[in-house]
């Protein structure tokens, strides 16, 4: 949208500058055409969208925005112009939505997206048109991030993108994952943010999220079911607490009751 904005404003420039061209010269007479008859019009060209001439605009701007040249020099060429960081920003995304797909996977094998804005505008991208097939690239370990801040960047983009178009879904992914570090890093990811943006949901599925949330199958758990139920009572409290108190009242006896009341009824006692 930004390099949409920056071209539109190059072309509105060029548009005024065009009109006031045209008025000049239409008060001069075309040689050979008797004065008050207008001049034959040529064949009109096709007007370009805003769109079109935006990105054409856009892309003939700077050598970072040819096809053939990698992202991560692409970044290093528009830094070393020294130009707007308002434009650079603007030319990586439209240079990042104007690849395929298989052209964005590819650049993260190669090792090409590193800075934390493409990553996630990439992760972004990639998880919006094929969910199932970028966390199984993630999972398969296809990508080189160059570090594990890259990577849970990445990750915590995916897992975000997802959650917000269909939690569930993720929450199913995750299931089929093997039990281990991977999933109850992933999980527990998911899991807070689940909680912060639909908390009625995490707790609906409560039993299932906490278990993802822990490698043991048995005894004791780590991420124990009260710091969960806290997580989703401290968001739930703040945006529909009468909401809350009918579901906690709705709910029947068990460890998911038990786990929300306590967490409640904490926070309460807690505050002032």
């Amino acid at each position: 949208m930004k390099a949409w904005i920056y071209g539109g404003c190059l072309l509105l420039g060029l548009a005024i500058g065009g009109m006031m061209g045209g008025a000049s010269d239409s008060a001069m007479a075309t040689p050979g055409t008797p004065a008050g008859k207008a001049a034959p019009s040529k064949t009109a060209r096709s007007p370009e969208t805003l769109e079109t001439t935006a990105t054409r605009m856009v892309f003939s701007a700077s050598p970072a925005m040819k096809e053939n040249v990698p992202l991560d020099q692409a970044i290093d060429i528009l830094v070393a112009e020294r130009k707007s960081p308002l434009r650079t920003r603007a030319f990586l995304n439209s240079r990042i939505q104007a690849m395929t797909s298989n052209q964005l996977a590819q650049a993260l094998a190669n090792g090409e997206v590193q800075t934390e804005a493409e990553l996630r505008e990439t992760a972004r991208r990639l998880t919006t048109e094929d969910p199932e097939g970028t966390f199984a690239h993630i999972e398969k370990q296809d990508f080189r991030f160059g570090g594990m801040e890259n990577m849970y960047t990445f990750i915590d983009t995916m897992l975000h993108t997802w959650a917000d178009a269909d939690a569930p879904a993720v929450m199913a992914r995750l299931q089929k994952m093997s039990r281990g570090g991977s999933q109850q890093d992933w999980s527990l990811r998911f899991s807070d943010y689940w909680a912060k943006i639909d908390p009625a949901a995490a707790a609906a599925n409560f039993d299932a999220l906490v278990y993802l949330r822990n490698m043991e199958d048995r005894g004791d758990m780590i991420f124990t079911d009260r710091s969960y139920a806290e997580k989703i009572v401290r968001t739930w409290k703040q945006r529909d607490e009468e909401g809350m108190n009918r579901y906690l009242q709705d709910l029947p006896a068990g460890r998911r009751r038990d786990a929300l009341e306590k967490a409640a009824k904490a926070l309460t006692a807690s505050k002032p």
